[in-house]
């Protein structure tokens, strides 16, 4: 059977104190699913703030707040479009093989398995 699974590419929690965080290696994937633990879903909001902690080129973006809390929320709650790095795990449950997202794949980008169906 093949099965295909959401992940969250995770980034480097060593030092992060604003929330409780999963202790878990950096840079591996996080299987996403309504069974994470709050520390996990703390890790997935963690990284995926972190990927999108960036300066808006446009004017039209607020200022980015002083506080800690406020400045690391800023891309995640002010950008247009998101950048989610990480994408579907697929399986294959009979042989055991797995092929994971490539380092330039986001979960935005997940509708992109329709293309494989169309043979694309």
């Amino acid at each position: 059977m093949i099965v295909l699974q959401p992940v969250l590419e995770v980034t480097d929690p060593a030092g992060f104190t604003l929330w409780p965080v999963a202790g878990m290696e950096p840079y591996g994937f996080l299987p996403l699913s309504g069974a994470l633990a709050p520390a996990e879903v703390g890790t997935a909001v963690m990284s995926i703030a972190a990927h999108n902690d960036v300066v808006p080129a446009a004017d039209d973006h607020p200022p980015r707040p002083a506080g800690p809390l406020g400045s690391f929320l800023h891309g995640l709650l002010t950008m247009d479009d998101l950048f989610a790095s990480g994408g579907l795990r697929v399986t294959d449950t009979v042989s055991g093989v797995t092929l994971l997202p490539g380092c330039c794949n986001g979960l935005e980008e997940r509708r992109d398995w329709f293309d494989v169906l169309d043979r694309d």
